[in-house]
C-alpha cells in the first residue's frame, strides 16, 4: 500500500468528517463522498504491493438491506434503532399514526442521526409521508418555528445521501422518545415507512 496515497486519503476523510460536524447539512451532502474515501482506503489496504504501483481500479459502495451506502463506523454510532412499532402493513392515505415509543438499548447512549425512508423507495412515497419525532414528550426535533411539524420523509434523503446527522441527544432506556408518520395522500394505497437511529452507546449502566 503507498503510505502517501493512504494518508491523503486519511486526510480527505478527516477534513469531510470535521467539516461535517460544524455543519448537519454539509454532513449529509458529503456522506456519499465519505464513503467513496473510506471504501477506497480499505482498498488500498488489501491490495497487494504490485497492484498499488500505477494500476487504476474501480471505485464501488457497500449497500445494505435499506440500500444506503454510510459506513455505520463514519457516523460514530455502535448501533441502529430500528422503530419497531410502525404497522408492516403500511400508513393508510390521509392517515396520522399514534404516537409510536423508540425502544433504546440499556445504559446510556447519544442518538447521533436519523434515516426515515420507504420500503419502496419511491420518491413519490418518500414526498407523501411525513414524520415527527417528539423528545420526552416536550422537545419536538422539527417545527416551523413555534409549533411541532411534520417533514417529508424526501428530506433526509437529499441527494440519495440517506443519513440526518443531528446533534448528540443523551439517551437511557428510560427515555421516552416517539414518533408520528402521516400519509399526505388523499387517496391511494397503503405506504410502508421505516425510521432508523444512529445510536452511540458510552456506558452499559
Amino acid at each position: 500500500m503507498s503510505n502517501a496515497r493512504s494518508h491523503a486519503l486519511i486526510d480527505r476523510a478527516l477534513g469531510l468528517v470535521e467539516d461535517g460536524a460544524r455543519d448537519p447539512l454539509r454532513a449529509v451532502k458529503s456522506g456519499g463522498q465519505l464513503a467513496r474515501v473510506l471504501h477506497e482506503l480499505r482498498e488500498e489496504a488489501h491490495r497487494p504491493p504490485e497492484a498499488a504501483r500505477g494500476v487504476t481500479h474501480h471505485h464501488h459502495h457497500g449497500h445494505n438491506e435499506h440500500g444506503f451506502d454510510f459506513p455505520i463506523a463514519a457516523l460514530g454510532c455502535t448501533h441502529i434503532i430500528r422503530v419497531t412499532a410502525i404497522d408492516p402493513t403500511g400508513i393508510a392515505a390521509n392517515t396520522t399514526t399514534p404516537t409510536l415509543k423508540v425502544e433504546w438499548p440499556g445504559g446510556r447512549g447519544v442518538v447521533r442521526s436519523i434515516y426515515a425512508g420507504t420500503t419502496d423507495g419511491l420518491v413519490a412515497s418518500l414526498s407523501s409521508l411525513s414524520l415527527r419525532v417528539t423528545v420526552n414528550g416536550t422537545d419536538d426535533l422539527f417545527t416551523d418555528g413555534e409549533d411541532p411539524a411534520f417533514v417529508p420523509l424526501v428530506t433526509f434523503q437529499a441527494q440519495n445521501h440517506n443519513w440526518f446527522r443531528l446533534r448528540d441527544y443523551e439517551v437511557t432506556a428510560q427515555q421516552r422518545w416517539t414518533v408520528q408518520l402521516r400519509n399526505e395522500n388523499t387517496a391511494g394505497p397503503n405506504l410502508v415507512p421505516f425510521v432508523l437511529f444512529g445510536y452511540a452507546r458510552t456506558s452499559d449502566k
